[in-house]
């Protein structure tokens, strides 16, 4: 049985808006493989002459109709520049979707990877201190270009951009924050192309579409629009999908009912709204979450806050086969390779570094078990009473801590000296002890 493919003859325009603003008739010209597009723009001359310069590019005439195609059209949906600026822009903070939409279009389109160009977009003000802002766009850098084989020669002279103060205050970088990759491949007539074909997809077909592609479009758009919103206090669990446009929040509503799954759109708010267990499940089962690895990690930790989730759904207790957010095997038969051999290339297959500081141990064992015991703790069930937890976490994400004392109540560490626990702590008093602790606490971002 052959391939489902669809043909971009049906999204090429007849017109090309030139950098003048100004629209030009497209000259079209295919067989069964190609599709050659020319068009033509007056020049001035220095000698206030004029003469004709062409433009012309050539695309395959047909890309694979499957899922893959779909969760690539939403990306592009949710996250490519909109404009017509005669560049196909595309950007975002996680390396496996940036390759995954390099490879597309290296492999359906035949647009190499070398012919992007990149920078580096992080959330916070420019540093004043030059040590810090050489230190972070290293960190930054390294990361990118080493989970996406993109080289530094690709990246425009500044590799690294802020945000002024105008839109955030953050001055410093969080440790797991590496910032967002912006892709940019500068060819007007291939980006109004691409352009073109997302929107007619979006705004013509994309609800009459075989459910496999619509949750193939659904998860792109989820990936780039979407996020998690976790609230134990209120039990409110809902997913939040961002659509400005009040066309595209309608489009994106018939897609997830088409699917069975119920949203709620409101017609003075920009976001759209998936709440009530029986859809967060479906969302679950249907794997709508799966392509943004960090949402889906909180939408996994969201979802098992549902009682009974467990027998439920069976997902967290180990009784599904093939389980779809599990390692690749490739991925563990690779590092069990690196393990056996010794090599130090463990930075090609992580997701992500982690530090617990500045300073040398002898071996791997005490890290692990640090990060598992500081992970596995947020998971519920595991602490005895969850309750202390979610009292020291704020609504900003930061983690509130204070001073801990131990034995002996009197400590004497030189002449002169002498460190003493607090007596309200050994009072027994609980609600003054809690009053201590509340004074004497601190938030750690």
């Amino acid at each position: 049985m052959d391939k489902e493919t669809i043909d971009l003859l049906q999204y090429i325009p007849t017109h090309i808006t030139t950098w003048s603003r100004k629209q030009r008739p497209l000259n079209i010209h295919y067989d069964a493989e190609s599709v050659i597009l020319r068009y033509e723009v007056s020049m001035r001359l220095p000698n206030n002459g004029f003469k004709n310069q062409e433009f012309s590019c050539t695309i395959p005439r047909y890309v694979a109709k499957n899922e893959r195609t779909f969760e690539v059209l939403g990306l592009l949906q949710a996250e490519m520049g909109k404009t017509q600026n005669g560049n196909l822009s595309f950007s975002n903070h996680e390396c496996h979707i940036i390759n995954r939409v390099v490879k597309w279009f290296e492999r359906e389109l035949q647009l190499d990877k070398p012919k992007w160009k990149w920078s580096i977009k992080v959330n916070i003000n420019q540093p004043a201190y030059k040590e810090y802002k050489q230190l972070i766009e290293s960190k930054v850098i390294d990361h990118w270009t080493t989970r996406t084989q993109l080289t530094k020669e690709q990246a425009y002279p500044k590799m690294v951009t802020y945000v002024s103060e105008k839109y955030t205050k953050n001055k410093k970088l969080q440790f797991y924050d590496y910032g967002t990759l912006v892709l940019e491949y500068k060819n007007n007539l291939f980006s109004q192309i691409i352009k073109n074909f997302v929107r007619k997809i979006t705004y013509e077909q994309i609800v009459n579409e075989k459910e496999e592609h619509i949750r193939g479009y659904m998860r792109g758009i989820i990936a780039g629009e979407g996020c998690i919103n976790d609230d134990p206090v209120s039990k409110h669990y809902t997913v939040h999908i961002s659509a400005t446009k009040p066309e595209e929040r309608e489009i994106y509503k018939k897609c997830l009912e088409k699917i069975g799954i119920e949203v709620k759109v409101y017609t003075s708010y920009k976001e759209m709204l998936i709440s009530k267990r029986h859809n967060i499940i479906r969302l679950l089962k249907q794997r709508i979450m799966t392509l943004s690895k960090s949402k889906y990690a909180k939408f996994l930790y969201m979802l098992q806050r549902y009682q009974g989730i467990n027998e439920e759904t069976g997902y967290f207790m180990g009784k599904i086969k093939g389980v779809w957010n599990k390692h690749p095997q490739e991925k563990i038969d690779k590092i069990i390779e690196l393990y056996n051999s010794g090599i130090k290339g463990t930075k090609n297959i992580a997701d992500m570094e982690l530090s617990i500081g500045d300073y040398d141990l002898m071996g791997g064992e005490l890290p692990a078990m640090i990060a598992i015991e500081t992970i596995s703790r947020l998971i519920p069930g595991v602490l005895g009473k969850p309750q202390l937890l979610k009292e020291r976490i704020t609504k900003k994400g930061g983690f509130i801590e204070y001073a801990q004392y131990t034995r002996p109540e009197i400590f004497l560490p030189k002449k002169g000296v002498k460190w003493q626990v607090p007596k309200v702590l050994l009072s027994g008093n609980h609600k003054e002890i809690e009053n201590w602790k509340n004074k004497h606490s601190k938030v750690i971002e």
